[in-house]
């Protein structure tokens, strides 16, 4: 059974001109972000995730937040962040009783965004789809450490497995921007933006 906003969501159909990939860190962040020891956190068994509150992130999370932030203003520098929502680290192992489902990270249709940074890991990729009902894959990126993705928190993606035998780590912000691109989130699907 789904919620009315979850089954609505499920008939979004992904515009993969919102789908923004930067590969822009520096070496020095990402060999921080190489040699991080993203294992120390306490992971909640199932998903297999970390929250962190806002404040109570550790400085790397902070600085890297920063850093997508910073991505989003060369997106659009006019955007305006209203709050954060959530941070999340994922440990993504090659466990088969962890699957990765095809999912949205937000049912609202009110400006949420996903920023996606991959940490340390060497195989699988973030996958999209064209939409919830018939999945057909448009778009992947190969993990790569550094990469952020920028993308409407709506849109299907799934990320594959490590297929070699190691974690692969993943942070996920995601939050509430004024932006003018919200108003093409929903530009490819019959249904409407809400302020």
């Amino acid at each position: 059974m789904y919620s009315s906003a979850a089954g609505q969501a499920r008939f979004v159909i992904t515009n993969p001109d919102l789908i923004f990939n930067f590969q822009d860190l520096s070496e020095k962040q990402i060999n921080e972000i190489k040699t991080h020891d993203w294992g120390q956190y306490p992971y909640s068994k199932g998903l297999l995730s970390c929250e962190f509150s806002l404040g109570n992130e550790p400085k790397i999370l902070s600085e890297l937040f920063q850093q997508g932030m910073e991505r989003f203003k060369i997106i659009d520098k006019d955007v305006e962040l209203l709050s954060v929502h959530r941070q999340g680290l994922h440990l993504t192992s090659t466990d088969l009783d962890n699957p990765l489902p095809i999912h949205a990270d937000s049912f609202e249709f009110s400006g949420f965004w996903t920023i996606l940074v991959h940490l340390t890991g060497t195989m699988g990729q973030t996958k999209f789809y064209n939409n919830h009902i018939h999945p057909r894959e448009i778009l992947a990126f190969d993990f790569s450490p550094g990469r952020i993705l920028i993308f409407p928190s709506l849109f299907a993606h799934s990320g594959t497995k490590p297929i070699d035998g190691t974690f692969r780590y993943t942070m996920n912000y995601r939050v509430l921007v004024k932006t003018h691109l919200n108003n093409l989130t929903l530009s490819k699907s019959n249904l409407n933006y809400a302020e």
